[in-house]
Order: C-alpha cells, then sequence, then structure tokens
C-alpha cells in the first residue's frame, strides 16, 4: 500500500536532469528496464500537444490503448472579427490524450510514441504502480484543458496521479531557450518507491527538490 506521512501529504522528489550529449532513447531505455524488472507496473502518457496524425498513429500501434483523447485546441472568442480571428487561429489543431503502453515495448517504440513533431515531447510519461486507472481520471484530466481550470479547481488530477499511483512522472523539455545540447528533462519520483538518485544516469542532475501532494 502506498505509505503516506501523518499529515496525509504524499512525498515526491523532484528532479531537474540535463540530458545534453545523449542519445534520445538512453531514458526509455532505462525505463523499459525498470518496468521489466517489475512485473505489475505500467506505461502511461498524458500528452497534451500532438497533432491528429500522432492520435492516428496511436491508435494503429498495437503497443498502445488509447483511453480518450480530444480536440483540445482554445477555442477563439466567437464575436472576433471574423478576418481577425482566422488570423489567430492556430496553423494546426491541438490533441490531448491518456495512452496505457505495453510493457514489452521496446525503448526506441517508447521513445517514438512519446514524442511529438520535431522531437518535442508530446506529453508526460508515467509509470504507474499497476494498470488500475482511477475512476475519475479521464474528467480530471479533460478539465485541465478547460480555460475556467485555475489553481485549486485542476488539484483533482494531480492527487489521483501523485497518491502513490505514479510511481515515476517523466517529462522532457525540447521548447526551452537553453539551445542545443541542452535537453532539460523534469521528473517526478515516489518517495516510498525504489527509485532513488542512481537511476538517473544519464545527463547531469542539475536539482532535487521535495514536494508534498
Amino acid at each position: 500500500m502506498p505509505s503516506q506521512e501523518s499529515d496525509g501529504n504524499f512525498i515526491y522528489y523532484f528532479y531537474e536532469v540535463d540530458a545534453m550529449n545523449e542519445p534520445t532513447t538512453v531514458p526509455f531505455d532505462r525505463f523499459v528496464t525498470y518496468v521489466n524488472k517489475h512485473p505489475g507496473t505500467q506505461f502511461f502518457l498524458f500528452a497534451d500537444r500532438c497533432t491528429k496524425d500522432k492520435i492516428d498513429g496511436w491508435l494503429n500501434n498495437d503497443h498502445v490503448t488509447v483511453h480518450w483523447w480530444k480536440d483540445i485546441t482554445p477555442e477563439l472568442d466567437a464575436d472576433l472579427i471574423p478576418i481577425l480571428a482566422e488570423a489567430l487561429q492556430p496553423a494546426e489543431r491541438n490533441y490531448g490524450a491518456i495512452l496505457e503502453i505495453s510493457p514489452s515495448v521496446s525503448p526506441e517504440e517508447l521513445s517514438s510514441i512519446c514524442y511529438g513533431t520535431e522531437l518535442c515531447s508530446a506529453g508526460e510519461l508515467m509509470i504507474a504502480r499497476d494498470s488500475k486507472i482511477p475512476n475519475n481520471i479521464i474528467q480530471h484530466y479533460e478539465n485541465i484543458f478547460n480555460p475556467e481550470c485555475e489553481g485549486e479547481d485542476c488539484n483533482p488530477f494531480q492527487k489521483e496521479i501523485y497518491n502513490g499511483w505514479a510511481l515515476m512522472v517523466f517529462y522532457e523539455d525540447n521548447e526551452g531557450d537553453m539551445g542545443l545540447p541542452h535537453r532539460p528533462a523534469y521528473i517526478s519520483v515516489y518517495s516510498s518507491g525504489d527509485i532513488d538518485d542512481s537511476f538517473f544516469d544519464w545527463g547531469i542532475m542539475k536539482s532535487k527538490l521535495i514536494t508534498r501532494y
């Protein structure tokens, strides 16, 4: 059973790792190795920036179960002048999705699933304690993309994830201003799990913080 502190919080370590000069598949090799050594654990991807082509690829991928997907492109105010609305409209629609990924996936395939176009991260990759999805996780995740969802309103999704179900959550920032060869990654690790500092043997560890949920 997941353990809590006396105040009811779940403790996670938040790492920043710069995977500079490392092949993009290296972290995914570590993730696949971990899941294979821990039967019952499961990959999930919470995607928040991908194209319809990427969604179609996931739907046709034998390693992927798509539990939910939706066009999450912000809608413009209907009162805008049509010409202005057209000018402001994104060139490409943006989609969100929740994927379950087979533990039998290869590091190369997992990397391909998690990256969107031009090697941009499609979202957050999670190693879960098990494959049982919380009952309300889809609704809570969808609510995040509601423009009216702010602050405390978005907490239900985090509480569903960071309660010991998520053993590790990985997100790589490929759109920052650090420039090549820098590739900053952010990883949340459950404190009562068995992932520690030695797991991050790629790149350079920049920081480690404690977060309570």
